[in-house]
C-alpha cells in the first residue's frame, strides 16, 4: 500500500536533541493538529473521533533507519513512545534489537534506497550472525559487522532493547486503555519537556531531554506500572530523569 499525499502527514518531530521522522497515517490529513515538536501534538479529530490510525516507523516503504547514531537507552525511549501511542503500531524487522541501516549498499531486487534496511537479521555471534550456515560471499546482502547487535545477547539483559519491546507488547495487550482511541494531552509546553498524555486511566510520561525535568499537577494516587530511568510521581510533583519514560495506572 502506497499511501498518498492526502492519506499521511509526515512529521519532523525533535526528539533526544536530534530529528526523527514519524509518519502518522490517518483517514483525513486536513482533520490534524500537528506542529513542529512533539509537545505540540494534540490529538486527531475524525467526525467528532480523537483517532490516528497508525503511526509508522518503519515498513517496506518507510525505511527502519531510527537506530542509526542513537544509544540503546534512546531507542528504548522511542519505542516505548512509539507503542503507547492511539493506532496499530510497527515494527520493522531489525529495529527491535536496533540494526542500523547500513549506507551504501547496492540496490537488490528493486530495493534501490530500502536495501540498507533489507540486511539479514542478527540472530547471535555465531557464523553469519545466526542467519545462515551459506558462505558470507553467497548471502543475498552483508551483515552488519559494524554494529554486531544481535536477539540472543539482548533475550539475557532486562534493560535491552528487545525485552523493552517486548514488555510494552505486553502492557499494551494487558490495559485496554493503552488499544482505545482515547488520547488525552495532559502536559504538553513547546521545547519543554516532559510530555504527558493519558489514555483513558493510563497515563504515559516521556523526557526525551538530556535533562531532569519536574512539573507540578494532579500526580496523586498513582500506581506505577512500567518505567526507563528515574521517574516518581507523588504528592502533586512530577521528577523525571534524563531520557526517561514512565507508564502509571490512575489509583492505588
Amino acid at each position: 500500500y502506497q499511501p498518498t499525499s492526502t492519506t499521511i502527514v509526515e512529521r519532523k518531530v525533535e526528539l533526544l536533541q536530534t530529528d526523527i521522522y514519524l509518519a502518522p497515517f490517518i483517514k483525513d490529513a486536513s482533520h490534524t493538529t500537528l506542529a513542529d515538536n512533539i509537545v505540540d501534538v494534540k490529538w486527531v479529530v475524525n467526525d467528532d473521533v480523537y483517532s490516528i490510525d497508525s503511526i509508522v516507523k518503519g515498513d517496506n516503504v518507510l525505511l527502519g533507519i531510527i537506530a542509526n547514531g542513537y544509544t540503546e537507552r534512546m531507542l528504548r525511549l522511542m519505542h516505548a513512545f512509539l507503542l503507547t501511542m492511539p493506532g496499530v503500531p510497527f515494527t520493522y524487522n531489525g529495529d527491535e534489537i536496533g540494526m542500523d541501516y547500513m549506507q551504501g549498499l547496492p540496490s537488490k531486487e528493486g530495493g534501490y534506497q530500502r536495501t540498507g534496511s533489507r540486511t539479514p537479521m542478527q540472530w547471535n555471534n555465531s557464523v553469519n550472525m545466526g542467519f545462515s550456515t551459506a558462505n558470507k560471499e553467497d548471502l543475498y546482502l552483508p551483515l552488519n559487522y559494524e554494529k554486531p547487535v544481535n536477539v540472543e545477547e539482548q533475550l539475557t539483559r532486562k534493560d535491552s532493547l528487545l525485552l523493552t519491546i517486548k514488555d510494552i507488547i505486553a502492557i499494551r495487550k494487558k490495559y485496554d486503555g493503552l488499544r482505545s482511541r482515547n488520547f488525552e494531552v495532559i502536559y504538553a509546553e513547546p521545547h519543554a519537556y516532559p510530555f504527558v498524555y493519558g489514555r483513558d486511566d493510563i497515563i504515559v510520561m516521556v523526557n526525551p531531554s538530556k535533562h531532569e525535568r519536574s512539573i507540578t499537577g494532579a500526580y496523586d494516587n498513582l500506581t506505577p506500572i512500567y518505567s526507563i530511568g528515574n521517574v516518581d510521581a507523588k504528592d502533586g510533583l512530577l521528577t523525571m530523569g534524563p531520557w526517561s519514560f514512565a507508564i502509571y495506572k490512575k489509583g492505588e
